[in-house]
């Protein structure tokens, strides 16, 4: 774990883990104690005074999040999960998956790449590009044996079952009042209040059933025939000038935990209300968002089968699924399964927005013939503007509106609803994202740039998508180095135009095998592919984004088949 880049703690956290699980093992768990970690591990003196410099206290809430973070992806197969309870700092130890049996649903799963093209995601590096970092080489081998050390001293517990998903296909989530850490005002009256503005901020989305119990550990006597699937809590703490939510959407069922985050913000005198209500929408727009945590969870739960044999939100987590690639072998299933969540929930906003969505990528991306562009635009965009008057204030069907009249030429009014949306929602990644390509795409880069990568910076696990517009810039500026992180970010998931930019920067950068590599990866029969002047005009592009990608292309395919 320590030698992983995928654990996201910084040198002394784990500097941190390291000194507390070799204790454990060596048997001096009960030497691990606030001043000697922080006098062993962070150089503090002998004068050191937890009440006074709460050192030990925030770099543990912080390792107990990176521990979660790793797990949820990275770690998620380890057979050991290490976890700190909080109120200590002794760690302890439990199977994720017992050596005598392989993890649920792992048969035949496997799959080489993200993009299931069997070709590995990450090529090699172009020259001059830093390798990837090698951090806490000397600090992994205490865990090394870790899996077989700790189950000779430690008790594990097997895990439990998953939770029961709620009829319909719709989350119950729980959101108890938040706990404090402290007894100051600050703390009581933002826990007081932060449940319950957070059930608010949810209550724009649609897709989930809302629980709010008076008591935080008592709810299921509140509600003894709830059976929820997903549980919010949280915690807060007030500390000098600045205040620290601590966030977590647990399973229910296995209590594993899905999700967790830190929320700093300075304390401002006399604003509490507004900070308490800013809070619960970033945690809200952290949660819910497209390709976040909630929605990940519950394609879980779900293991999602054939899109048509889904319920109707199950259709709008593949809807999303299907839009970080744009997969034409998944338009068909995915378009199928909309039209019927509609005609089964004719009152369900999100469906509606998406299938709007499908009928604008039949027309731009010529899933359809092209004469029936025309007919797909206005299907989409009738589809869309019923999701509108569904929910006016819904922030998915205000980006598919946008979307469609984007690309039907309407460019002002495309920008004008991206705006409106991402005023209901500033915190959502998916909103940034959308306002930031539609400037980038009508050439305004020196503002949508700052805006994409504060949606990339937003989200839990961004679509290749995300990062095109960025990577476009650096081409047009002409700065390979700094394009190329870019454009290998964009080329995952079998993002097409991806695939292209990170040729291109590969080229740029001298690196003819890694542009070849990724032009062999790109669907010859995909519209960039074939016919990249269409593709950006079909996308509203400015002609200088299809001169300088027409360019780079042809530099790319120069370096990948020179001799």
């Amino acid at each position: 774990m320590l030698a992983s880049a995928a654990f996201p703690a910084s040198d002394l956290r784990r500097a941190f883990l390291d000194h507390i699980v070799t204790e454990t093992l060596a048997g001096r768990s009960n030497l691990i104690k606030g001043f000697t970690i922080a006098v062993e591990v962070f150089g503090r003196d002998e004068s050191f005074d937890s009440q006074t410099d709460p050192v030990v206290r925030l770099e543990a809430r912080r390792l107990r999040r990176d521990l979660d973070c790793y797990y949820i992806d990275a770690g998620r197969k380890d057979p050991v999960r290490i976890h700190i309870p909080k109120g200590g700092y002794v760690p302890q130890f439990d199977w994720q998956v017992r050596p005598d049996r392989k993890p649920a649903g792992t048969e035949g799963t496997e799959s080489t790449a993200a993009t299931g093209d069997g070709v590995d995601p990450e090529p090699p590096v172009p020259p001059g590009r830093p390798g990837g970092r090698r951090r806490g080489l000397v600090l992994a081998g205490a865990l090394s044996g870790l899996a077989v050390v700790a189950a000779a001293v430690v008790f594990f517990r097997a895990p439990a079952p998953p939770a029961p998903m709620a009829s319909a296909g719709f989350p119950n989530v729980v959101i108890p009042p938040f706990r404090t850490s402290d007894t100051s005002e600050t703390s009581r009256v933002l826990s007081t209040g932060l449940g319950i503005e957070l059930v608010q901020s949810l209550t724009h989305y649609d897709g989930m059933r809302l629980f709010q119990p008076p008591d935080a550990s008592g709810w299921q006597q509140a509600r003894p025939g709830l059976v929820p699937s997903y549980i919010v809590q949280g915690n807060v703490l007030s500390e000098g000038d600045v205040v620290d939510v601590s966030v977590q959407l647990l399973d229910a069922g296995t209590h594993e935990v899905m999700w967790t985050d830190d929320f700093v913000v300075p304390q401002t005198p006399g604003a509490l209300i507004a900070m308490r209500n800013e809070m619960s929408a970033r945690i809200a727009s952290a949660i819910v968002q497209p390709y976040g945590p909630l929605a990940g969870a519950v394609r879980k739960s779900a293991a999602l089968a054939d899109p048509g044999s889904m319920d109707s939100y199950l259709c709008v987590l593949q809807a999303h699924d299907y839009r970080r690639s744009f997969d034409a072998a998944r338009f068909a299933p995915t378009l199928a399964c909309l039209e019927a969540a509609v005609a089964r929930q004719p009152d369900y906003s999100d469906a509606w927005a998406l299938l709007g969505w499908m009928h604008l990528d039949a027309g731009r991306y010529q899933f359809r013939a092209p004469e029936d562009q025309a007919s797909e635009y206005e299907q989409a965009l009738a589809a869309a503007l019923t999701a509108v008057a569904l929910a006016p204030q819904n922030t998915l069907a205000l980006k598919a509106v946008s979307s469609i009249r984007h690309h039907m030429g309407d460019y002002d009014e495309g920008e004008r609803l991206a705006r409106e949306a991402l005023a209901l929602n500033p915190f959502d990644p998916d909103t940034l994202a959308q306002l930031g390509w539609r400037l980038a795409a009508r050439g305004k880069f020196d503002e949508a740039v700052p805006v994409l990568e504060e949606a990339v910076s937003r989200s839990v696990s961004p679509p290749g998508w995300y990062f095109n517009m960025i990577a476009i810039d650096a081409l047009l500026n002409g700065d390979y180095r700094a394009m190329w992180p870019v454009a290998v970010h964009a080329a995952k998931e079998g993002n097409q135009i991806g695939y292209g930019l990170a040729a291109i920067a590969a080229a740029g950068n001298g690196d003819g095998p890694t542009a070849r590599a990724y032009l062999d990866r790109m669907n010859p029969d995909a519209l960039i592919a074939t016919d990249p002047t269409a593709f950006f005009r079909n996308h509203g592009a400015i002609d200088g984004i299809r001169d300088a990608y027409v360019a780079g292309m042809a530099l790319a395919r120069e370096a990948a088949f020179a001799e």
